[in-house]
């Protein structure tokens, strides 16, 4: 008994047990509004995946059975928590803009499924409180050996990956004149988020040693080639907005808003390349 209350009183297992929590008040607040909006969808699987990914993490670690999982278990829980934190605070921003606003809540208010969206609104972004501690206590322990997730290259990798799927739902709403340039612009992010996926497979699934060279050495190439591809990919974006300068955006509902946001994203994943090569040079040893 003495064991398991030492072991449900934990700062993590609360967590989980705060992550779930908020986690399945959110959905269940607006699970009886219906598919519709795709943005509703979106917070709707951010809001079930979140919570069925903290269930599971919660029952390995309770029942001791994550020792019998073939994954890195210094690694996938600050990696779904990572992902989950994102997905969360970015529904916690699309839901109430895209969706709570076309309910016209501010003009009716008093109805009561207005007052369940802003419920749920609020409870995602507690929720995403609840995933960005996580990521914080598990940073404290990123100097242990085998935690490269925890490090600040591994949750950039993450941030990397989350990016480029914003940028492929943004860039799938556009109809471009130029077919070159979109699909120019498509292929270097889908080999920019490839090797990014690459480096969290392979650490996830502890394949380091069967890399054909070192692999700090393999993390600063990487690095170095995404970061290459995303300088290219932000100029001819970055000129393929001046030449649409003329769109104006008057409504939430205009295509020059996917491609606003797809270049603010593009420009976001500059950055996090940017520091995850420097960061990866720094930390250019084996983490094992």
């Amino acid at each position: 008994f003495v064991t398991l209350f030492r072991s449900l009183s934990s700062p993590e297992t609360m967590v989980h047990l705060l992550q779930m929590l908020l986690t399945c008040i959110t959905f269940s607040l607006v699970a009886r509004d219906g598919p519709g909006n795709p943005y509703y969808t979106f917070a709707m699987f951010s809001w079930c995946f979140s919570f069925g990914a903290s269930a599971l993490i919660f029952l390995l670690e309770f029942t001791q059975l994550h020792s019998l999982v073939s994954f890195s278990w210094k690694n996938l829980p600050v990696t779904v928590a990572t992902f989950s934190s994102l997905m969360t605070m970015a529904s916690s921003i699309t839901y109430p803009l895209f969706v709570v606003y076309e309910a016209q809540c501010e003009k009716a208010w008093v109805q009561i499924k207005c007052h369940r969206m802003l419920a749920a609104s609020a409870f995602s972004c507690l929720a995403s409180l609840a995933y960005c501690a996580e990521v914080y206590m598990s940073t404290g322990r990123a100097g242990e050996p085998g935690r490269y997730m925890a490090t600040p290259p591994g949750i950039l990798k993450v941030l990397q990956v989350f990016s480029a799927c914003v940028i492929f739902m943004a860039l799938s709403q556009l109809e471009s004149d130029k077919v070159w340039v979109y699909w120019y612009c498509v292929g270097l992010v889908c080999v920019s988020l490839s090797l990014s996926l690459g480096v969290i497979i392979t650490i996830l699934g502890e394949c380091r040693g069967r890399c054909p060279m070192p692999f700090n050495r393999l993390l600063v190439g990487t690095s170095a080639a995404s970061l290459l591809m995303y300088l290219a990919l932000a100029t001819l974006w970055g000129l393929q907005l001046r030449e649409n300068q003329s769109w104006e955006c008057t409504s939430l509902k205009d295509v020059c808003q996917s491609e606003l946001v797809s270049a603010i994203m593009i420009f976001l994943n500059l950055i996090w390349y940017t520091a995850d090569f420097v960061f990866s040079i720094k930390l250019m040893r084996p983490w094992s």
